[in-house]
Order: C-alpha cells, then sequence, then structure tokens
C-alpha cells in the first residue's frame, strides 16, 4: 500500500514532530552502536511523520470543506488511511488524553480521520514542537518525550453527561510517546498529552 500523498513541507513536518534528538545518556547506556542508533531514530522518526502527514491530510479537508472526509474522499480512500495508521500503532495501543480519558488504537484513528480535531496549522503557529529527547533502551523500544505548542478546537463530550461542546485546544503541553519495533516495524504502542498550567510548570516539593 503506497503512502499518502504528502501534504506537509519538510520544514513544517520539523516543526511539527521535531527532529527526535537523541538522549546521550540513554545512547550510552543501550549498549547499542551509532549506525544502530540512527536507524532506531529514523524508523521512530518515520512512524511519526507518516502519522502526521495523514493527519494534516484530514485537518486540511474537513477545514476547506466543513463536512467530514470520507464524503470527499470516498469510504475506499479513507479505510485505505484507516489501515495504514493501524499498521503504524500496536494492536494494544492506548492514549491517555490531556482530559485524562484513555482511548484505545480503533477511537484515535477513528478522531484522525473525522477531522474533528482542527488545528489552526502544522508547525510554527498551529501545531508545534518546541523541544523533544528521544530514549532508546536496546534495540526494540524507545520512548520520546516532546513539549509541543498548539493551537486548535473541538468537540468534546462529558462521559457522565453526554453534554457535547467546542473545547479550545490551544495551550502547551507535555507529551509521551512509547515505540517498540514489532513484525519488523517500528509501531507505536502508547501516547500521554497533558496540559502545562498557564500559569507554569509545578512541582512536588521534596524536604531532604
Amino acid at each position: 500500500m503506497s503512502a499518502p500523498e504528502p501534504r506537509l513541507s519538510e520544514k513544517q513536518l520539523e516543526e511539527t514532530i521535531g527532529q527526535f534528538t537523541v538522549d546521550e545518556s540513554s545512547a550510552r547506556s543501550c549498549g547499542l552502536d551509532s549506525a544502530e542508533i540512527e536507524r532506531i531514530q529514523q524508523g521512530v522518526r518515520a512512524v511519526a511523520a507518516e502519522s502526521a502527514q495523514i493527519t494534516a491530510k484530514y485537518n486540511e479537508i474537513a477545514g476547506r470543506t466543513g463536512a467530514e472526509p470520507v464524503k470527499a474522499l470516498g469510504a475506499e480512500e479513507v479505510e485505505a488511511d484507516r489501515s495504514r495508521l493501524e499498521a503504524l500503532m500496536t494492536e494494544d495501543y492506548s492514549f491517555v488524553t490531556p482530559f485524562g480519558h484513555n482511548e484505545n488504537r480503533e477511537r484515535s484513528i477513528s478522531v484522525i480521520l473525522s477531522g474533528l480535531v482542527h488545528f489552526d496549522s502544522f508547525g510554527h503557529d498551529g501545531f508545534e514542537t518546541t523541544e523533544e529527547s528521544l530514549h532508546i533502551h536496546g534495540p526494540g523500544a524507545a520512548v520520546l518525550t516532546s513539549t509541543v505548542k498548539m493551537s486548535g478546537s473541538g468537540e468534546t463530550k462529558n462521559l457522565r453527561t453526554g453534554e457535547v461542546h467546542e473545547a479550545d485546544f490551544t495551550g502547551t503541553y507535555r507529551t509521551t510517546h512509547t515505540y517498540v519495533f514489532e513484525d519488523s516495524h517500528w509501531r507505536l504502542e502508547a501516547s500521554q498529552m497533558t496540559e502545562i498550567p498557564s500559569g507554569g510548570e509545578e512541582a512536588v516539593v521534596a524536604h531532604s
């Protein structure tokens, strides 16, 4: 299956997902040589890049047409993109959202393909990675921690009351993504996203 036609320039893509800079301490302790580390870095970044391209595609279509992307693309193309996203994630993928809700692979992909979470743009002044560090834990696992600035909105539903409303997602977030090497491919296994309070970060005081 061919990858989706790129809709982000290389500059936009780098601003959106970052460079996946390898943490030096993890590189020293993982026992891998520089060529293996580079292959891991490129492999996990390729997963993020393809996911970002697909997300941008549906974001652009929903924003331009004001309708569900399936109406503009057709069911066959949408299902092809669904299959590609499934291949980028493990079957048991989980995403802990900024609202504390744990979503599975099916739900996470459906949100992307609906285009209902609307980012103002990708890259600077839209969805932008400002800090990132890739921690490599041997040949089959890597963890990316990032700081992301986001400008966008979308509909949210209160799972207790059922109330649906438009939410502003603009803010700065800490993210963690866990990648594993499975069936000869790098895949995203888990993600977590936490908003940094507008008043600044806080930490629990530790007394010696």
